[in-house]
């Protein structure tokens, strides 16, 4: 990956990590104002969510280091937790994108 790309990334990572954690708080906030459920129900599904919220994050981007011999790996993970927008995934090179492109549209 490019200095460019690499920057981006870097600065990107920031704001996909924030919007992770939104959505963490925001399943649990549905989990504990789920009216039909007791309070033990509620406090059991909010137990869920945040574990399996962070479980994801730890996956997302704790499992490798932040370094630029992991860029594609990190950015892969992202792209795969739905965390970059189009407009975000447009501001890498054309090669960057068509790599993660490929990886998408053709699995293993």
């Amino acid at each position: 990956m490019n200095e460019k790309d690499w920057k981006h990334l870097s600065a990107l990572r920031e704001t996909a990590v924030e919007r992770l954690y939104d959505r963490i708080f925001e399943n649990l906030k549905a989990a504990v104002q789920a009216n039909e459920k007791t309070g033990r129900e509620k406090v059991f599904d909010a137990k869920e969510a945040i574990d399996a919220g962070l479980k994801e994050v730890r996956y997302t981007f704790d499992s490798l280091p932040h370094s630029r011999s992991n860029a594609n790996i990190i950015l892969l993970a992202m792209v795969n937790a739905e965390l970059v927008t189009e407009q975000e995934m447009a501001g890498f090179s054309e090669g960057v994108q068509q790599h993660i492109s490929s990886i998408f549209n053709d699995p293993l």
